[in-house]
């Protein structure tokens, strides 16, 4: 998708023409993804003709042919039917329905602890695999040189006249920290049946809470959200906080080192387990987690994070510090 055309000639309205690169191009699909790019650079370009500037850009599909691959094999799909097509250290495309009755969502993806992901850029409504009504785009965000040379990502923008600058270099480079997290998945769970009365304490969405002495201490939903465990195996205490990758995560993390006496045990007693999290979505949230853990001179004993099409629970025996995955009935 990312090579250009031979520069020549114009190409008819709806006439094929073949491409550099052997593909099929069409007169009247190459309108419908790059036709605003083409006019707004034909007002700098008096007398060429709009299909010859057509043919300069990259556009040897048409969008609807693009979009219906991205759709079919997005680049991480989710629970309940979500569909990243695009994703990048800056931008994220949320596609939502299909090619017939659909839209496209477009987040800014933040970088520092507590910078959301910003979703008001604006949403594009796709009506028989064209792009129709166009929302938002009025505030300004930050893209990289990958995102703007990208065809794709090039036609939305330009279908929303979207306003952006490109990243400074220290962000370009935290960037590429950040999503270097790597998918650490684990699929050999097992799940252990638990009935809700047998959880102990549940620890909800953005909260943290303490168990001990064999006490037991659970939390689930842990879809987009990472969970951080740690067990002080001294003092039989342990700990769960439940992050949003919205929320920032260093008040949370200090409060359950805090609460399970790190400064007093030295890290030999002190068990850290990271679980939860969707590839294309929560790398930030495992990134500062890990961060903060090898800040404290802390190892990682278990980790699961990332990953698709998942939602994990899990519960803390205080008694042992082992973590075992639930498997939720009619909670």
């Amino acid at each position: 998708m990312g090579e250009s055309m031979k520069k020549g000639g114009g190409v008819e309205k709806n006439k094929k023409t073949s491409c550099e690169s052997g593909r099929v191009c069409d007169g009247e699909a190459r309108r419908a993804l790059f036709g605003n790019i083409a006019k707004n650079e034909a007002e700098d370009r008096k007398g060429e003709d709009l299909d010859a500037i057509l043919d300069k850009l990259d556009c040897e599909k048409s969008f609807e042919s693009v979009l219906g691959e991205l759709i079919a094999k997005p680049m991480y799909e989710h629970l309940s039917d979500v569909k990243y097509i695009y994703v990048s250290p800056f931008l994220r495309v949320q596609f939502l329905g299909d090619l017939k009755d659909g839209g496209m969502m477009l987040y800014s993806r933040g970088l520092d602890d507590g910078e959301r992901d910003d979703f008001n850029i604006g949403s594009i409504t796709v009506k028989d695999g064209k792009m129709t009504t166009v929302l938002g785009f009025k505030k300004k965000f930050e893209l990289s040189d990958d995102d703007i040379n990208n065809p794709f990502v090039k036609g939305i923008l330009d279908q929303g006249s979207a306003k952006y600058d490109i990243a400074p270099e220290d962000r370009l480079e935290k960037a590429k920290l950040i999503h270097s997290t790597k998918n650490l998945e684990n699929k050999d769970r097992q799940l252990v049946p638990l009935k809700k009365e047998d959880l102990g304490e549940i620890v909800g969405q953005a909260d943290f809470s303490f168990a001990q002495n064999g006490e037991k201490i659970a939390t689930y939903g842990l879809a987009n959200c990472v969970a951080i465990a740690v067990y002080n195996s001294k003092t039989k205490t342990g700990g769960i906080a439940h992050i949003d990758p919205n929320i920032k995560v260093k008040p949370f993390f200090d409060e359950l080192m805090k609460g399970v006496g790190v400064d007093e045990s030295g890290s030999s007693d002190i068990e850290v387990s990271l679980v939860g999290g969707w590839s294309g979505y929560s790398e930030r949230t495992v990134y500062y987690l890990k961060d903060y853990v090898k800040g404290m001179g802390l190892n990682i004993k278990y980790e699961d994070v990332l990953g698709e099409k998942i939602s994990r629970g899990i519960v803390m025996n205080t008694e042992t510090g082992e973590i075992t995955y639930i498997e939720r009935q009619g909670y």
